[in-house]
């Protein structure tokens, strides 16, 4: 438990520092509940007993100049009215506090988890599972927000109830220690019973949660080869069993939740009939009793919604055990993030060549390796053709190439100086892959990629739309270059999609152009005015294209052919398109 409450504690971040105000937030919370049920007892007391009233605090009320019965009732009336009122709007003021906290926390922990899913090592990326990263920024921040929120109300309710003990325990001593004796032995068996199962239940919503996330994206995404395979009932099967899991363990987690009220109502019916049976016959004056039993009816009517919502958030606490665990461990992991020593300025003074020298890599557990010893030099303003069958290695070459791999073995030298990290060059690049990345936006958003504070520059913009080819894809559009193409460009065709991402790297007029299958998905028209206007870059720009066919790469100075991870020759387009006829 003391791991878990540090963990909680960390994940507060900069919000430690409202953790001293809360305290004393919950401190007057907790006085202004304390001295509301110590002034019940008089007030009973004057009704039941004046006589016994003045006896204990006659002196008091003399002081101030009350002596009638009439005007210390209605002192006593005020003064409790006044008390309520001020430990109602504490109360607000408590939970307002504590709903400014925990959901801002959740928008940070939200933007910090999307911050390193960002810039984790795009070799950690490949082999993670995207539904678990969905599932942290989306679900288990939500759990941390419900275990942060039930932390900070357990604290709460913990000064409250202590504060009603200590009136209590100065009330009638015995009578406390017997009715909470009771009450603590029949929660602790009741705790016992369920701390196990709780934990349990834990894991298998987290984990099931998860499975129908990976297999609700997988549906959607695959939803055209699915319906053309038949293959609903395999997704809806696999779906079904893990959201069945899910609602089982949501079921028996509720249940459990839910029921404190219920068992500490019969608890406490129980120990405080026992208790008057017990004691009623130990009093001489049963009218004296009176006004104890009524504070102590006041005090359980006080008590019990706040023993129920700390059981609750001891629940909650154990229930988000795993989700905080695994939200732990993504929030203070550093060692799957990008490395900074691209920080050293290599290309502070423009980029001059590229060396890969003797490259080989492989992903984790794999024998064979992808690139097996590739040398390869590219210079500036140079255009450089990949071509070779699928699976040979040249989208791996690329990956290396802008830093999103490293190598196994071998070195990579930007401007001749060895490098660990070349991500400094990935801030040269625009990137033209085959699967193209589309959001569910404008037109035009899709091919500037701007922020809120960004300026687009329209004459530009109106630029790379001609040279991409997309003038006329626009105008056939209801709002033209401002309407929404729908999720991963659903309203475009594969050509038209890739004429947008052609278009988004001419925008950010990079000094690299790296083409990876860019226009494979267009016609021999389009990309032939396509490969006209990309010519027309070539010794203002670096080049770096991958193509299947040959003509896409008749513009480049030197062009090699990758099998099995290796630079297995070099030709210019001359010799190539007669070797290939």
């Amino acid at each position: 438990m003391k791991e878990y409450l540090i963990r909680i504690y960390s994940l507060l971040y900069e919000d430690k520092k409202r953790l001293p105000l809360l305290l004393v937030l919950f401190l007057l919370t907790s006085f202004f509940d304390a001295l509301s049920l110590a002034i019940l007892f008089p007030f009973i007391q004057i009704l039941v007993n004046f006589q016994d009233f003045q006896s204990s605090y006659g002196w008091f009320f003399e002081s101030i100049n009350l002596t009638s019965k009439s005007e210390i009732i209605t002192f006593l009336g005020i003064t409790l009215v006044s008390l309520f009122i001020i430990k109602a709007l504490a109360s607000i003021l408590v939970n307002w506090a504590i709903l400014r906290i925990t959901y801002n926390r959740q928008a940070k922990i939200k933007t910090s988890l999307l911050h390193k899913y960002l810039n984790m090592h795009y070799r950690k990326y490949i082999e993670g599972n995207s539904a678990r990263y969905i599932q942290m920024i989306q679900t288990m921040s939500m759990q941390f927000i419900k275990v942060l929120q039930g932390f900070l109300r357990l604290l709460s309710d913990g000064l409250i109830f202590l504060s009603i003990v200590i009136v209590l325990a100065i009330v009638e001593g015995p009578l406390l220690i017997y009715v909470g004796g009771m009450m603590i032995v029949l929660l602790l068996i009741y705790d016992i019973f369920f701390k196990k199962l709780l934990d349990s239940q834990s894991r298998a919503i987290t984990d099931s949660s998860v499975q129908v996330t990976k297999t609700v994206n997988e549906s959607i995404q695959g939803l055209k080869e699915i319906k053309i395979l038949g293959k609903q009932n395999f997704f809806e099967d696999i779906l079904k069993e893990n959201v069945d899991i899910y609602a089982k363990n949501n079921i028996y987690a509720d249940l459990i939740r839910t029921q404190p009220k219920h068992i500490i109502e019969l608890i406490f019916v129980i120990a405080f009939t026992l208790a008057v049976v017990f004691f009623t016959p130990l009093q001489n004056d049963f009218q004296s009793l009176i006004p104890t039993l009524g504070v102590f009816l006041f005090a359980a009517i006080r008590l019990m919604p706040t023993l129920n919502q700390m059981l609750a958030s001891v629940n909650v606490l154990r229930i988000g055990y795993y989700p905080t665990t695994l939200l732990f461990e993504d929030m203070t992991t550093k060692q799957d993030l990008e490395e900074d020593d691209y920080k050293a300025n290599i290309l502070k003074d423009g980029f001059t060549s590229m060396l890969l020298k003797n490259v080989f890599f492989s992903y984790k557990n794999d024998k064979e390796h992808q690139l097996n010893g590739i040398s390869l030099q590219v210079d500036k303003n140079k255009s450089i053709g990949l071509f070779g069958q699928s699976g040979s290695g040249k989208t791996t070459l690329v990956d290396v190439m802008l830093g999103l791999l490293e190598p196994s073995k071998g070195e990579i030298h930007l401007n001749n100086k060895v490098v660990k990290n070349n991500k400094e060059f990935r801030n040269l690049v625009a990137y033209i892959p085959q699967d193209i990345f589309i959001i569910n936006d404008s037109v035009k958003n899709n091919i500037t990629l701007t922020g809120k504070d960004e300026v687009i520059d329209d004459v530009l913009l109106e630029d790379v739309v001609l040279r991409s080819r997309l003038k006329e894809v626009i105008n056939n559009l209801p709002e033209g270059i401002n309407t929404n193409i729908g999720e991963r460009g659903v309203k475009l065709s594969g050509g038209q999609k890739q004429r947008i991402a052609i278009a988004r790297a001419l925008y950010n007029k990079r000094e690299v152009l790296i083409m990876d299958e860019a226009t494979s998905a267009l016609d021999n028209n389009t990309e032939k005015e396509i490969i006209d206007e990309i010519r027309k870059l070539k010794g203002k720009v670096t080049m770096v294209v991958i193509a299947h066919r040959l003509t896409t790469l008749q513009h480049c100075d030197e062009i090699y052919e990758i099998s099995n991870g290796k630079i297995s020759e070099k030709y210019n387009y001359e010799d190539i398109s007669k070797s290939k006829k």
